[in-house]
């Protein structure tokens, strides 16, 4: 595990630019996949939008961020920043064995997935649904395309100084 004295080299901070279209295409996650749960059910989209904020904004920041090398740094998200306005620093060593660290692939995973399936079964039970769902659908596919194909493998985690501390880090799958 690299240490703080001995960090692979990475960015020190990501550009304004990043942290923005980061945060916007989570936004656009959210905003989308509340659209397609509350096809379902519409109180549904609400405790989606709901639950994914406060996982988002408090849990996983208190969980993750407060034990990664950007504590109070301008991260790819810019949540470092704000991890360090509500919680104390972490154990930047117990970074990759955090609880926070082996919760985030699953808390993301459910962030994508979840309306997928949502949207998929409201389209099956509801056939009278207008052709936007297919519409909705489509553009939370090429949001979660864009995610993980350009915005985390290409840019964000292969600039990361954590990304050999990380298990979910996707410059360690695109090395292989």
């Amino acid at each position: 595990m690299a240490g703080p004295d001995r960090l692979p080299e990475g960015r020190e901070r990501y550009s304004p630019l990043t942290i923005i279209v980061n945060n916007v295409v989570f936004a656009l996650i959210l905003i989308t996949g509340a659209a397609l749960c509350s096809l379902l059910w519409q109180p549904l989209g609400w405790i989606y939008a709901i639950a994914g904020l406060v996982m988002a904004i408090f849990v996983m920041r208190a969980l993750v961020c407060v034990h990664c090398y950007y504590y109070d740094k301008w991260c790819a998200t810019g949540w470092g920043k704000l991890a360090a306005l509500m919680f104390r620093k972490g154990d930047e060593e117990h970074f990759g064995q955090c609880p926070g660290v082996k919760m985030a692939p699953w808390f993301y995973f459910d962030l994508l997935f979840f309306p997928l399936l949502c949207g998929g079964i409201a389209a099956y039970t509801k056939p009278d649904l207008p052709m936007d769902v297919l519409s909705i659908l489509v553009v939370m596919l090429l949001l979660e395309g864009y995610v993980f194909a350009v915005l985390v493998r290409r840019r964000t985690c292969a600039d990361c100084r954590m990304r050999d501390d990380c298990p979910g880090s996707a410059a360690k799958t695109a090395k292989k």
